[in-house]
């Protein structure tokens, strides 16, 4: 039966409502596309940008299945035309080298009728594309004029979260996290803080680990997989993503965290009048 290669992407982070609700509407668009032509649709995705094809790898297991050169394959359907590139040099490289000498098709849902081969048809393309380049590099612009004002004139840190810290809600300075978990030192379990813990267990703040890393990798003179072994076995333990949910250091854990003296002191974030450390 015939099938086209259908491709989703959206660059945004995964598992978000966003992201889940933009996917699903462009496989309805292609879904259509595929109906109309009487084909079904193997579906490929990305939640990375598009500005580039190395970094999706669900682009890269399409253009694989697409060099099968399948007779079955009528080739590649996508929602919108900034799908499947931000870039106009590589996509007029993918559709001239990649797409058309196997006779295959590109067809955008909102424009499914368009001919790439024709001088229209291309030119019109080439435009599109080229605003969708233009729209990605100005983000990118923006996103870099925000982040230097942020650092250089609010003295702000940005990115995620460091360990052990969170932000003031006022002026969203990095300030040691009142964070905390429940251990308990004869069995060594590690609980989140979700409610009061009775003896044994002992209430333990992630920054008092942040601090008990600096001690011993920066002072203590440990190595970063000793140090990692030091930590957990006295009960300080890093955080999941969440920030919240405990979990045991490792080398790379150890490795990234501030403080822990493997960064050069214009990577270490700026806290502004920090309280007393959790004793």
């Amino acid at each position: 039966m015939k099938y086209l290669l259908g491709y989703l992407r959206k660059s945004i982070a995964p598992n978000t409502e966003d992201a889940a609700a933009s996917l699903g509407r462009q496989r309805a668009a292609i879904e259509r596309v595929a109906e109309n032509l009487k084909a079904t649709v193997r579906f490929y995705d990305d939640l990375e940008s598009g500005r580039y094809e190395a970094n999706r790898p669900g682009w890269q297991a399409l253009l694989a299945e697409l060099a099968q050169n399948d007779p079955n394959c009528l080739g590649v359907a996508v929602e919108d035309y900034r799908a499947t590139h931000r870039n106009l040099k590589e996509f007029l490289a993918f559709y001239d080298n990649a797409l058309r000498p196997l006779g295959k098709r590109l067809i955008w849902a909102y424009f499914p009728n368009l001919n790439f081969d024709s001088a229209d048809g291309r030119m019109m393309a080439g435009l599109l594309m080229g605003i969708a380049e233009w729209e990605s590099r100005k983000s990118s612009e923006r996103m870099s004029a925000t982040i230097a004002y942020k650092v250089q004139k609010l003295h702000r840190h940005w990115g995620a979260t460091p360990f052990g810290c969170s932000r003031d809600p006022q002026t969203k300075h990095l300030i040691p996290s009142t964070g905390f978990y429940w251990y308990n030192p004869t069995t060594r379990e590690a609980r989140p803080d979700d409610a009061e813990m009775p003896p044994p267990w002992e209430k333990r703040y992630f920054h008092d680990s942040l601090r008990a890393t600096f001690d011993y990798y920066s002072n203590g003179g440990y190595s970063v997989a000793e140090t990692g072994h030091a930590l957990n076995l006295a009960g300080w333990l890093h955080w999941k993503q969440d920030c919240k949910t405990p979990k045991p250091f490792n080398r790379q854990t150890v490795q990234v965290t501030p403080h822990s003296g493997r960064h050069s002191a214009k990577s270490l974030p700026k806290i502004v009048n920090p309280p007393t450390l959790i004793s």
